[in-house]
């Protein structure tokens, strides 16, 4: 027959598994609401990209809306989440031409607010092109792409933030 201490031994671990747990649920379900919330409500923007002129590219009508969003958030975990869901082809209320674009091209825009990568050639000189770097118009592969790109730059912490 066990001893009274080896009884309450078991039962103390029991309840720390338990009580560890919990913890780790909360967690989760935290992180899981923040990432939620913002991704949410990127989505829900009704942004609109025009080409511009001048500058021979596509701007974004809510570039402060999205700064507004993420400004209270934990930055570097703000670029992990952008990062993450490059690759969502959800449809989002922003537009381009009329014509609703995908979560991924909105966290692409959201992200370029808030990390900065400046990719390099093996000799060390800039890289004129980047598949992180995307359009408005990319298609799925090329969001894959852009995933993977930023993925490796997160992993390897060469951003910065802005």
């Amino acid at each position: 027959m066990p001893s009274l201490n080896h009884v309450l031994r078991l039962i103390s671990v029991g309840i720390f598994i338990i009580l560890l747990a919990a913890c780790f649920q909360n967690t989760r379900s935290v992180d899981s609401g923040f990432t939620d919330s913002m991704l949410t409500k990127l989505r829900e923007m009704k942004g609109e990209y025009l080409w511009n002129n001048e500058l021979k590219r596509y701007i974004y009508s809510e570039k402060n809306l999205i700064e507004k969003i993420l400004s209270i958030r934990e930055p570097e975990l703000v670029v992990n989440v952008l990062v993450n869901c490059l690759d969502d082809l959800t449809l989002t209320n922003s537009t381009l031409r009329g014509k609703r674009l995908v979560m991924g091209v909105i966290c692409q825009e959201a992200l370029s607010q808030t990390a900065y990568y400046e990719p390099t050639t093996k000799e060390g000189d800039i890289a004129k092109k980047w598949s992180g770097h995307i359009l408005p118009t990319a298609t799925p592969d090329e969001l894959k792409e852009a995933k993977r790109a930023w993925t490796k730059v997160v992993d390897s912490k060469s951003y910065l933030l802005l």
